[in-house]
């Protein structure tokens, strides 16, 4: 059966019974149709999952009794990804925004490149980061993950100063491969992780440098040129797989060892 998984704010502690958001509510009573009696699980702002039944469906109000909490061990990868993805059509960032939520990414700085043909302003800023949290949210409970990431837009290429153990810019004219980075380095080093995806029509060579300066490796996949959304979605998978929870396992303590 499917899970039916919904996201709300903040879930109070102790409450036993809790009236729904306008939008879920909406959801539930008229587009799914839930009856009361129905049990549903909840994920709030807090990386918090609950359980619930759906007491009372009156129009599109929606309320929810026997709340408890309960332990999700899974869902989030050991490795912490932050994507940094450049300004694009507003349909192919979204769709990058949902599939990086669902493959596990923990924190999403959008911003314009020099060569975006896209840019945000004032009220525009506020309003699509509201939407993105949207489509993040029902990403999170489609995968049954726990955390929304944290989406932020940034006017700068580079800003952040978090600590990472690796950085990585995707370039089609860089001369090392992604493979060759991941040959080259300890992957039980690698806990956190930062890349960055350009726009549609590629980076200028003074915005490579920029982020070479700031310590970040640029790489290529291989002979062939990726799309946006693919690239992100690509990079992503392998960096979970080799380093997360989608395949190797490497993402351990006691591993030492180099990829052969």
């Amino acid at each position: 059966m499917t899970r039916r998984i919904f996201f709300v704010p903040f879930v109070p502690e102790g409450t036993s019974c809790l009236s729904l958001p306008v939008d879920v509510s909406h959801h539930i009573a008229r587009v799914l149709k839930y009856k009361p009696g129905t049990l549903i699980e909840l994920r709030d702002e807090r990386g918090r999952a609950y359980k619930a039944r759906i007491q009372k469906v009156s129009g599109q109000n929606v309320t929810v009794t026997e709340v408890h909490r309960i332990n999700e061990p899974r869902g989030e990868s050991p490795l912490h990804i932050t994507l940094m993805c450049a300004l694009a059509p507003s349909e192919k960032l979204e769709k990058v925004i949902r599939q990086a939520t669902e493959l596990g990414v923990n924190k999403i700085v959008v911003f314009p490149a020099r060569r975006s043909k896209y840019s945000l302003k004032g009220e525009q800023i506020e309003r699509k980061i509201e939407r993105w949290r949207r489509i993040a949210a029902d990403a999170v409970c489609q995968c049954g993950r726990t955390k929304l990431p944290d989406i932020k837009y940034d006017q700068n290429l580079v800003t952040h100063d978090e600590f990472y153990d690796v950085k990585l810019v995707a370039y089609e004219k860089a001369t090392a491969s992604l493979i060759d980075l991941i040959k080259s380095r300890k992957c039980s080093r690698v806990r956190r992780l930062c890349f960055s995806v350009g726009p549609e029509s590629g980076w200028t060579k003074e915005e490579i440098e920029t982020f070479r300066a700031a310590g970040f490796v640029a790489v290529r996949f291989g002979t062939r040129v990726l799309r946006y959304e693919t690239a992100v979605v690509s990079l992503t998978a392998i960096c979970q797989f080799v380093w997360g929870d989608l395949g190797f396992g490497v993402c351990k303590e006691e591993d030492n060892h180099e990829m052969p």
